[in-house]
This record gives structure tokens, C-alpha cells and sequence, in this order.
């Protein structure tokens, strides 16, 4: 089964996190539950919008129908441009709470040989 976008951009997130020492940060993992709680909805809203169509009708008590756009259109935008706020916060958060890994060279390594 192939990965979806969703679950590769939380997985580099995850091992950003990782990195930076800061995977079991309460506020990381905050941010990732939401994240993923986020994109369930959308992805809900898509399976809707796919079995309802792009278009819906509203008929008045005259009889009168009137076609408009399915209103999970305008709710998926919202909730994709909050999924994407998290996810600037959360790398932001990665770096603000966590240390950068340090870079692997080959002195370093030669260093910690001869030590062990």
C-alpha cells in the first residue's frame, strides 16, 4: 500500500524531531495529533464530495431550485490551509525546542574511534 502525502510529510516531521532530540516533546506530539486529525477531515470530506458531486441543489418551498457548489469545497480549502499552518508551526517548534544535529565528518569519527 503506498504511503500518502500526509503520512510522508508527518514521517519527515517525525524524524526531524527526531533528530533534533525533541520527539517527545508534549508540544510536538500536540501538533503532530492535529495534524493528523486535520487531514482525516479532509480526507472525509473528499470521500463526501466525491459521492455527492461538486454541485448541489437547494429547492425553496416555491418550487424554485437553485444549484450551487458544495459547501465542503469551501470547508476543505479552510481545513487545508490550517493543515498547513500546523505544519509550519510544527517545524518551527522542532527548531525552536530542539538542537541541530551536529554534522558527521570524518575527524569527528576518527576522534570518537580512538577514544573507544
Amino acid at each position: 500500500m503506498a504511503k500518502t502525502s500526509k503520512t510522508k510529510s508527518i514521517d519527515k516531521l517525525t524524524k526531524l524531531a527526531e533528530e533534533y532530540g525533541v520527539k517527545d516533546n508534549p508540544v510536538i506530539q500536540e501538533l503532530i495529533e492535529k495534524y493528523c486529525s486535520i487531514q482525516d477531515l479532509i480526507e472525509q470530506m473528499k470521500v463526501q464530495i466525491e459521492k455527492d458531486g461538486l454541485t448541489c441543489t437547494k429547492v425553496y418551498s416555491n418550487g424554485k431550485e437553485n444549484v450551487y457548489a458544495h459547501p465542503l469545497l469551501d470547508a476543505t480549502k479552510k481545513f487545508q490551509d490550517t493543515s498547513a499552518n500546523i505544519l509550519s508551526q510544527l517545524s518551527e517548534a522542532i527548531v525552536k525546542f530542539g538542537s541541530p544535529p551536529q554534522k558527521k565528518n570524518r575527524l569527528r569519527e576518527m576522534m570518537a574511534e580512538d577514544d573507544g
